[in-house]
């Protein structure tokens, strides 16, 4: 993933990343974690529809990603 974004970003300079531009890499490295993704999104949409309590969900980058 590292090798996709621009060298100046960083913690240490935080940049907002155009939107598109992102899930276009993620979805062509990792189709699967992107389809994980909606699909915990619209479960979240269902039960709140449904009236039910829905926990928040974090998405973190890892060192995983980095590598």
């Amino acid at each position: 993933m590292a090798e996709y974004l621009p060298s100046e970003w960083g913690l240490a300079n935080p940049k907002k990343i155009e939107r598109n531009w992102f899930f276009g890499v993620v979805t062509s490295l990792a189709p699967e974690y992107i389809e994980m993704v909606v699909l915990d999104i619209r479960s979240q949409r269902i039960n709140k529809q449904a009236g039910r309590v829905v926990q928040p969900s974090t998405i973190t980058v890892s060192n995983e990603w980095v590598d």
